[in-house]
């Protein structure tokens, strides 16, 4: 099953398993499953439903569960019957078949009532030892299963509150690489999330990415699941975070061939100085189309003295004219700090 991204902020898809119960109730474990999903959901991330979860584990294998579920009904009806042995046959192949068509992670419900039932057979027959893996299996599966089926009573029920209380003390271990990677191929999504609540409220959740990549987060949230609890938005918002992929690193460069060193070229630096003019700033007069700074009185110019040679018996007036000083204009800048950038 594919599972579309419906716009830029879906950046990821991830599928989140039924959660195991560790001293709480199947129901309550459902129920934290959902909430789980509906705020994944929130935080951009697309989730499939519960339905789309159990239809793409079962997909190719609608004939096994469907025999799974025939013979099922074959066995209660043998029970019914009394006839113990055939109902065990037709049970033990049923949860056989629920287990090839996925149904340990999609309809761990139907998977329990298979369970029970076949301990039930099963103590019929006497085999007490056989009964309690199976009642084992139904409180990993379902916990609490007793308290929400009335008709449960008698000695599997007695056994089964026994067994209930050892599995609610274990500690919830992940499947192996192996089936997770199984899992994710058949979702098609790109991480899946599996875990535990337990009875105080502990969530323990591994997400597991393609490539075999994975992470786990612990949290406490309120129980009874509580949907509004701000709890569950930082739970889903730690799984997003380990859900999305991370930044792809910059590609790095060619170090050339082996025993040459890559040559780094040092960028430089401009130079940077603060410079204060003083309060006479040079002046720089335009003449015609050339530009050319003042230079004082015109006795300072070299043609002055060249000129004044040839007009030597032209006279005192001319020598005296000549000789004047040209008037300068001084012009005053007010004094301002400038920022002078030399380029590299």
């Amino acid at each position: 099953m594919i599972f579309a991204l419906v716009g830029p902020a879906l950046a990821s898809s991830v599928a989140v398993l039924p959660l195991d119960g560790r001293g709480v109730s199947g129901e309550q474990a459902a129920a934290a499953t959902e909430v789980l999903r509906d705020t994944l959901g929130l935080e951009g991330v697309e989730v499939p439903l519960a339905t789309e979860v159990a239809g793409a584990l079962t997909a190719g294998h609608e004939e096994e569960l469907e025999s799974a579920r025939a013979r099922y009904a074959e066995g209660r009806a043998s029970l019914t019957k009394g006839r113990a042995a055939e109902a065990v046959r037709a049970l033990d192949e049923s949860a056989r078949l629920h287990l090839t068509a996925g149904s340990s992670w999609s309809r761990r419900l139907e998977l329990a009532d298979v369970a029970w039932s076949l301990a039930e057979a099963r103590l019929a027959v006497g085999d007490t030892l056989a009964a309690r893996e199976d009642l084992t299996a139904l409180a990993t599966f379902w916990p609490a299963y007793a308290a929400s089926h009335p008709s449960v009573k008698g000695t599997a029920a007695r056994m089964l509150s026994e067994v209930d209380s050892g599995v609610a003390r274990t500690t919830w271990a992940p499947p192996d690489e192996a089936t997770l990677a199984g899992l994710l191929g058949a979702l098609g999504t790109d991480a899946l999330v599996v875990g535990s609540v337990g009875g105080q409220g502990a969530v323990h959740l591994l997400v597991y990415r393609a490539g075999g990549e994975s992470g786990e987060l612990d949290a406490n949230v309120e129980l009874p699941v509580n949907p509004a609890a701000l709890e569950w938005e930082v739970v889903a918002g730690r799984v997003a975070a380990l859900v999305r992929p991370a930044p792809a690193a910059p590609p790095r460069s060619d170090p050339g061939p082996a025993g040459e060193p890559e040559a780094v070229e040092r960028e430089r630096t401009p130079e940077v100085t603060v410079a204060r003019p003083g309060r006479e700033a040079p002046v720089r007069i335009k003449t015609g189309r050339t530009v050319r700074p003042a230079e004082g009185p015109i006795t300072n110019r070299w043609w002055f003295w060249v000129g004044l040679l040839a007009l030597v018996g032209g006279g005192t007036t001319a020598v005296v004219v000549a000789a004047q000083p040209a008037p300068v204009v001084t012009v005053y800048d007010e004094p301002a700090w400038a920022l002078v950038v030399t380029p590299p």
